[in-house]
């Protein structure tokens, strides 16, 4: 995405008094899949509470993949990813007020995830 059509995604903030909706899932569960439709359909820039130190270096790679609000929790995002508790970052704290709880067959989500960290990518 170009630097404008970036800062034009970021223009759209919340309006005063809207409520931040949290995307909770198991990792490899299907919440990138679910925050690009909601980034198409809605318009509206969506975040996670990922870390940058990541040894997967997650955000980046999703960054690169089209989600401008990866890593980000403020005012500038209306939906915000999250691995809470499997995956913490005190200092990426935030209040949701909704919840959207993305839930994969366990064994499918736990494989995918085994082979992410074994592999060290996402392919």
């Amino acid at each position: 995405m170009s630097e404008e059509a970036t800062s034009s995604f970021f223009n759209k903030t919340k309006n005063e008094g809207q409520q931040t909706v949290v995307i909770a899932s198991y990792p490899r569960s299907g919440d990138e899949l679910l925050r690009a439709y909601l980034e198409k359909i809605l318009g509206v820039a969506t975040g996670s509470d990922g870390d940058l130190k990541d040894n997967l270096n997650e955000i980046k790679q999703t960054a690169t993949n089209g989600f401008v609000g990866e890593g980000i929790v403020d005012h500038r995002v209306s939906i915000v990813s999250t691995h809470f508790p499997e995956r913490m970052n005190p200092l990426k704290e935030f209040a949701a007020h909704r919840a959207i709880l993305v839930v994969r067959n366990p064994i499918e989500s736990i494989t995918q995830y085994f082979y992410m960290l074994e592999t060290e990518s996402f392919d």
